[in-house]
């Protein structure tokens, strides 16, 4: 199993395969425009957040319809599938720092904000 992914020659999935993919791409791509249009509803610091992960899911989401759409046209070297492997440790290692970004940064810096406003609130 391994073997098949890890091929530089273009082969050619089966339909099944192939509509998983376009439907989690097409998905990742969708994603893109809901979290830009849920981000313009909060402050600036989740704001930030929000749109490095809808960055993230164009990014995936794009690269793997062009990827897709490679092995479906049997390019030779474009249309191997060891790009998806390759691509899919690089986009997890993203959405790590993305992940870290929200749930170890985005607190401290909500705390730094709030106890900045309480000191200003004693300032004339």
């Amino acid at each position: 199993m391994l073997e098949s992914f890890l091929t530089i020659r273009a082969v050619v999935w089966g339909p099944m395969f192939v509509e998983m993919f376009l439907v989690l791409f097409f998905c990742l791509c969708l994603a893109f425009f809901i979290l830009r249009i849920i981000g313009k509803k909060y402050d600036i610091v989740l704001k930030k957040r929000l749109i490095r992960l809808s960055n993230f899911s164009l990014a995936a989401g794009m690269a793997g319809l062009v990827f897709l759409f490679f092995n479906y046209e049997k390019a030779a070297l474009l249309g191997s599938r060891i790009w998806f492997p390759i691509l899919g440790v690089g986009f997890l290692v993203w959405l790590g720092f993305i992940v870290y970004d929200i749930f170890v940064r985005l607190p401290r810096e909500k705390k730094a904000i709030s106890e900045k406003e309480k000191f200003k609130k004693y300032l004339p």
